[in-house]
């Protein structure tokens, strides 16, 4: 929430302060040391056993985020097939960048590109690409926009598509 955010950025100021003052052999003003637990978010990371359970599960969205070449499978990379997961949608991670600046583009707009693909608050969405590498930026978009079931196939596409035992879809947007 809100509060554990500012409590952390909080605290992470104080150590900078602290890091600082003693680097420069001063004592620092004010510096309260603290602890905090990190909590894993439960099933973040998809194996392939949990992406096989839910190919067709109406409330999962897997969403590809390679470029259309490879999400069709003209594109095989280094892979043995080309193509998507069965039922995958494909927004391109570059889709979230300006093409002039290559910076991000305001989130209203990645909202509108999300809602008019299907990519909706109440499924769970699992990110996928050639490595796990692009999923990145989308994850964190949708974190931005309060999507909370969003989860990553680690593996991604790089085991999905070497494998002759995963349905592969070519084609399609």
């Amino acid at each position: 929430d809100g509060r554990q955010e500012q409590l952390a950025a909080e605290q992470l100021v104080e150590f900078v302060e602290f890091a600082q003052s003693q680097r420069n052999g001063r004592r620092p003003g004010h510096v309260r040391l603290t602890s905090h637990a990190a909590k894993p978010i439960e099933q973040f990371v998809w194996n392939l056993n949990d992406v096989l359970e839910n190919v067709g599960n109406k409330d999962v969205v897997f969403y590809d985020t390679r470029n259309i070449k490879e999400f069709t499978g003209e594109d095989k990379k280094d892979n043995q097939r080309g193509g998507h997961i069965p039922g995958a949608i494909c927004i391109d991670y570059d889709d979230f960048l300006t093409k002039d600046t290559r910076t991000t583009i305001r989130p209203e707009q990645v909202r509108s590109k999300l809602l008019a693909n299907g990519i909706t608050p109440e499924k769970k969405i699992v990110l996928y690409c050639q490595t796990a590498t692009r999923v990145s930026l989308p994850l964190f978009a949708l974190r931005d926009l309060g999507y909370k079931n969003v989860y990553i196939y680690d593996a991604s596409w790089h085991e999905y598509g070497n494998r002759a035992d995963t349905p592969v879809v070519e084609g399609g947007k």
